[in-house]
């Protein structure tokens, strides 16, 4: 058994078959541990791949794989013993496309069956092969081919080829089953690295598409903070002229004015106002977005109670049923927890103003499988088929003359819950009353520890 080309059969004579087997399954073993070691870089493990065939079996070995659509190899890689024809190679052939089908590589490709070109004639391949060509098949000088497809899950990925460039040295049987067996190795790990690299270039897109979307929201932030500056400082001083010049007249000049005169000044005025009162809730709900979270523990609880005991004062005339579970604990930040029950306490108060009876409930729930709180009522409720306008900025399920409001409450509700982590969910029944339930996490994303 001849041995000069290749390492993987040392001895002049032929070895024990028993020692020749383990000596085998050795070096298999080795290289795949090689090739699972380098699946995170594609062209360092196809070099490796050339490296250990090229080194193990001899000569020249190249690595092709095919193009997605299968029509195709583009070679990648190779290695020979000769540095300088390596360099030559890679000048001419590397990332070149070869037609499957066509050669002894492209049918190996095609028909997922090796081949072995035991004695070639190195002048007639030369002949036979494109002029653009003959110049590498030249100084290759090959003498015997052999050519395995790389096989994996069931598909050819690509190709190996080996080039004897030395006469006398032959490719056989025992080097085919040999390189087969590295090549099947060698498929795996490519493909394993071609989902790498897929995965690392999503997650670079990925990354690269939330850095260009944080740009894009910290500019909107700041457009809406320069917005709310001059809804605060520049559109308030001409509400406040509509607002005193109307009340002037009505208060001055009122035995001049006629009745339906009189009545227009005091819309004007209610208007302004109500303009007044949406421009105080978008600066609510942009500050929302903007302040730092403090967190600390929470006495849910005592904090209803407290916001129903203000809207009891507020309407000393209205008897409401409010009853609060005990012990409803959680982390947040005291002050935006606040915003979140005035909001929706002073919904509830609002749309049970028509209910004989009104009931208002704040008690713990589960939502999304997740520990919850909610407040229920027996007021208004809504349809459920509008549920998604509920946490929308001006968005009303209800007419303004029937419930006065602006629009913005829930909205602002949501943002806070999101900030501190948590969801948020609207269920109701038009006439049966409407029930929102929250979570609140322990540890929000944004919040820096607070004081306890």
């Amino acid at each position: 058994m001849l041995s000069e080309p290749g390492t993987w059969r040392t001895a002049t004579t032929a070895p024990d078959p028993a020692e020749r087997v383990s000596a085998r399954l050795e070096i298999l073993f080795e290289t795949t541990r090689a090739f699972a070691e380098t699946t995170t870089d594609l062209p360092r493990l196809l070099d490796l791949i050339t490296e250990k065939t090229g080194t193990l079996i001899g000569d020249l070995s190249t690595v092709s794989l095919s193009t997605e659509d299968g029509n195709w190899l583009r070679h990648r890689s190779c290695w020979d013993p000769d540095p300088a024809f390596r360099a030559y190679w890679y000048e001419v052939m590397a990332d070149t496309l070869h037609k499957v089908g066509e050669s002894v590589t492209g049918r190996v490709a095609a028909s997922g069956e090796p081949e072995i070109v035991a004695q070639a004639d190195p002048q007639a391949v030369v002949a036979g092969t494109i002029p653009e060509l003959r110049e590498l098949l030249t100084r290759m000088n090959p003498h015997s081919f052999l050519v395995v497809p790389m096989r994996s899950r069931g598909r050819v990925i690509g190709v190996i080829s080996l080039v004897r460039r030395r006469p006398g040295f032959p490719y056989d049987a025992e080097d085919q089953a040999f390189l087969q067996d590295v090549a099947d190795r060698a498929a795996l790990a490519v493909d394993n690295a071609k989902v790498y690299a897929n995965l690392e270039r999503r997650v670079r897109d990925r990354t690269t598409e939330v850095a260009a979307a944080n740009r894009q929201l910290e500019a909107i932030n700041r457009e809406l903070e320069t917005f709310a500056y001059s809804v605060s400082h520049d559109l308030r001083a001409p509400l406040r002229a509509l607002d005193g010049f109307s009340l002037a007249l009505l208060e001055d000049f009122a035995d001049r004015l006629p009745g339906d005169a009189q009545d227009y000044l005091r819309r004007i005025r209610a208007a302004s106002q109500r303009m007044g009162d949406l421009i105080d809730a978008l600066l609510d709900l942009a500050r929302v977005g903007r302040l730092p979270l403090v967190t600390a523990e929470i006495d849910l609880s005592a904090l209803a109670s407290a916001v129903g005991a203000e809207l009891a004062a507020a309407s000393p005339d209205r008897r409401v049923d409010l009853r609060v579970e005990g012990d409803l604990r959680t982390q947040g930040d005291a002050r935006l927890l606040r915003v979140v029950m005035q909001n929706l306490l002073g919904n509830a108060w609002k749309f049970t103003g028509g209910t004989p009876d009104p009931e208002i409930q704040v008690g713990s729930a589960t939502l999304a499988d997740a520990p919850a709180f909610f407040v229920r009522d027996n007021g208004a409720g809504f349809d459920m088929r509008h549920a998604d306008k509920l946490f929308g900025a001006f968005q009303r399920l209800h007419g303004a003359a029937e419930f006065p409001g602006t629009g913005i409450g829930l909205a602002t509700v949501q943002r806070i819950i999101h900030r501190h982590g948590g969801q948020i969910r609207g269920d109701g029944r038009p006439g049966e009353g409407a029930t929102f339930t929250f979570t609140l996490p322990a540890g929000p994303a944004d919040a820096p520890p607070g004081p306890s």
